[in-house]
This record gives C-alpha cells, structure tokens and sequence, in this order.
C-alpha cells in the first residue's frame, strides 16, 4: 500500500480547486470593473456641466493635458526649495541639535 498523505494524489487526478474558480472569477469582475470604470465612466463624466467645461478650455487652449509634469511648472523650482528648506531646518529638528538635516 502507497502513502498518498505525503505525495498527494498523481498530478492528472488533482481536481480543480474551488478557491482557485472564485479567485478567477473575483478577477474577472474586477477587470471588468477597471475597464467600464476607464471606458464608460470617465467618459460619460465628461459630458457633465464643470468637467465639460474645463475639457473644452484645455481643448481649446491647446494645451496637451497628457504630458504635464510638476517638474514642467515654473513655480516648481521655488517651491521644491521651499520644501527642502522647511525639512531641513524644521523647528522640531532644530530643538534637538543646531545642524541641519542633510
């Protein structure tokens, strides 16, 4: 007599898991979802009063919404100092040494 409690049944008589069914299933709904989310609800948001109104003034601008960056703003190399500077030199780091942050 052969112990199966250690190797398991042969691999051609291993049964589907149900786990395995649902898993598949949960993600099939939720691809299902991402895409009517991407190509259903975004675009019929849209169409809605303010949205539509900020779409057609970028659209008219001519401004490629698309390949915007932080980094592109003129304001951005000012407030990055700003940033560095208050993390640097915070009131909480200063109580403890007089040297700032590197």
């Amino acid at each position: 007599m052969q112990d199966t409690s250690t190797h398991g049944p042969p691999p051609a008589e291993v049964p589907v898991i149900p786990g395995a069914k649902r898993r598949w299933l949960r993600f099939l709904a939720g691809l299902t979802a991402i895409l009517l989310f991407a190509f259903g609800l975004v675009p019929a948001l849209q169409q809605v009063g303010p949205v539509r109104e900020v779409r057609d003034a970028i659209r008219n601008s001519g401004i490629d919404a698309t390949a915007l960056f932080y980094t592109d703003s003129e304001v951005f190399p000012e407030a990055e100092a700003s940033i560095r500077d208050s993390l640097r030199f915070s009131a909480r780091h200063t109580q403890h040494t007089a040297e700032p942050l590197p």
